[in-house]
Parts: C-alpha cells; sequence; structure tokens
C-alpha cells in the first residue's frame, strides 16, 4: 500500500509540473487550516476539478500553530525533512511527535490540535470532502449514494 501511494505522489507531481497556470497556484482553504501558515509548493489539485478531493504540496512553516476545527478529513504524507515538534493533548499539555519522510498521518474531521512545529517539514496533504466520505460509506455498507 505504501509503494502504491508514494508512486501515485510521483505520478501526480509530474503531471502537476506540466499542468501549471497562474490559476492553478489557488491553494486549498482546508488544507490551508490543516497547516496554518504553510507555503504551497508548485500546482494544487484545484485546478483539475475534483470532485470532493484537494491534493496539495506545501513547506511547513516552524512555530506555533493556534487549535483548529475542520470538517474536512485529510492524510498526509510527509516527505524530505523529519518533522519535530509537540501536539496538545485533551488537557493542553504538549506532547512530542517525530514524523519521518514517508510517514502517513491521517487527521479525521474534528478539532486539530495546537501544536508547537520545532523544524521545517514538506508534506503532501490530501483533504477529503466530509459529503465524500458519506458517499463512500453509503456505498461500503450498500445503501443507495444520492446525487
Amino acid at each position: 500500500m505504501h509503494g502504491r501511494l508514494m508512486n501515485a505522489v510521483a505520478l501526480w507531481k509530474r503531471k502537476a509540473i506540466l499542468l501549471c497556470s497562474p490559476d492553478d497556484y489557488r491553494r486549498s482553504v482546508e488544507i490551508e487550516n490543516l497547516l496554518r501558515g504553510s507555503s504551497l509548493l508548485g500546482a494544487s489539485s484545484l485546478a483539475l476539478g475534483w470532485n470532493g478531493v484537494v491534493v496539495e504540496r506545501h513547506r511547513v512553516a516552524m512555530g506555533e500553530k493556534p487549535e483548529k476545527a475542520s470538517d474536512y478529513h485529510f492524510i498526509a504524507l510527509w516527505d524530505i525533512y523529519s518533522c519535530h515538534g509537540e501536539r496538545a493533548d485533551l488537557h493542553g499539555r504538549f506532547i512530542p511527535y517525530s514524523k519521518r519522510p514517508g510517514a502517513i498521518s491521517m487527521y479525521p474531521a474534528g478539532i486539530i490540535p495546537a501544536q508547537r512545529i520545532l523544524t521545517k517539514s514538506e508534506v503532501v496533504v490530501c483533504a477529503a470532502d466530509p459529503l465524500l466520505i458519506n458517499e463512500i460509506k453509503k456505498t461500503l455498507t450498500g445503501a443507495k449514494p444520492s446525487h
């Protein structure tokens, strides 16, 4: 599975380079909400018109990030550098974390905890609209998808 995801990301990077235009540098509000203050690296998949899914590559800046909330679900593929930081637990205490290149993180909809990012890093993030996730869930459970 991990190898397939890496191949898909590599393919997306090659296609994104070929499709770049000024409109391609619009960025996902949802991914910005997750990463809070990052820099978009290359084109966003917004220009491709995918329904309910956005994929972007970002450089994450060091520093403190406040707690936020999101209705979207995220999958992050950490790349290039190891990322080290601290995130707030349910009691507001900060707990250290480390993400090595190739690590995958999943962030369900809900509260995005406050963070202290201690090192620069790069990450490829996929944001999934909750409506898309609900349609997938209906399909998997045998319910009829709504159109």
